[in-house]
């Protein structure tokens, strides 16, 4: 049996009801149980004093506005009419490198970092500002929705932002410590726990093997097309001096 425990810590008393943890203890001792504790997301500690306005670095604001937040984007007032006409390359310029210690770095979404897949779609806005660990952005002020408790969206990349992991059974290695890894590989480790194919998905099958005594899926790589070739050069003096004649630089220097 495989039991998957997806908790958001707010509700875990009501989630763990009594009846179901002494279930756990049965299992536990019988050594039947597989089990996985995992979080979606990390929390970041809210405050003021880390958020940035845009309206510090752009006069004019009366025809977009801002969503604020860690992963603040830039929209149009004027909707539908102006959200794919608005100057968005303009206002992205005019924020850009505007300060030394400047906590937002504004992209166009097709700019931003692959790995966050957030630019695919009609429906994201073109502006992103993002943030610096522990930053929010909004317009002005007043926009700031979290001063106090915790938010998430921030770079998953942040230590803050990445969820927990504890994998409890037979299938485990024991007292293992591992690197981060993407939560869409959980599925993949699902399936291999209870022995069935998964079906396409954005993971990769077989990359959490190191966490599994007795991986069920053995991954098969495609043969290697090219191969290593010797340095053949055996004269690091370069022939040609390329008009270089520099009292400072020899050949004997190179």
């Amino acid at each position: 049996m495989l039991i998957i425990l997806w908790i958001f810590f707010e509700k875990f008393e009501k989630q763990l009801k009594p009846a179901i943890i002494c279930r756990f203890f049965i299992m536990f001792w019988l050594k039947i149980l597989r089990l996985y504790i995992v979080t979606s997301i990390g929390m970041e500690e809210a405050s003021c004093q880390r958020a940035a306005y845009v309206s510090t670095y752009q006069q004019d604001t009366s025809n977009f506005t801002v969503i604020q937040g860690p992963a603040a984007r830039i929209r149009p007032k004027r909707l539908p009419q102006d959200y794919f006409s608005f100057d968005y390359e303009g206002l992205i310029k005019n924020l850009s490198c505007r300060a030394p210690d400047q906590p937002m770095k504004p992209y166009l979404k097709e700019n931003l970092p692959k790995r966050m897949h957030f630019a695919y779609n009609k429906r994201i806005e073109r502006g992103h500002l993002y943030m610096k660990e522990g930053w929010q952005a909004a317009l002005k002020k007043d926009d700031v929705k979290y001063c106090t408790g915790g938010f998430h969206g921030s770079d998953n990349l942040f230590t803050n932002m990445q969820a927990i992991f504890i994998g409890y059974g037979p299938g485990f290695k024991t007292k293992y410590v591992v690197p981060t890894f993407e939560n869409i590989e959980l599925y993949n480790l699902m399936c291999d726990l209870l022995g069935i194919r998964p079906s396409p998905n954005n993971g990769t099958h077989g990359s959490l093997n190191h966490l599994l005594k007795r991986p069920h899926y053995q991954p098969v790589h495609p043969a290697q097309l090219s191969h290593e070739t010797p340095c053949e050069s055996t004269n690091l003096v370069p022939t040609d001096n390329l008009h270089c004649l520099c009292s400072s630089q020899s050949t004997e220097k190179v």
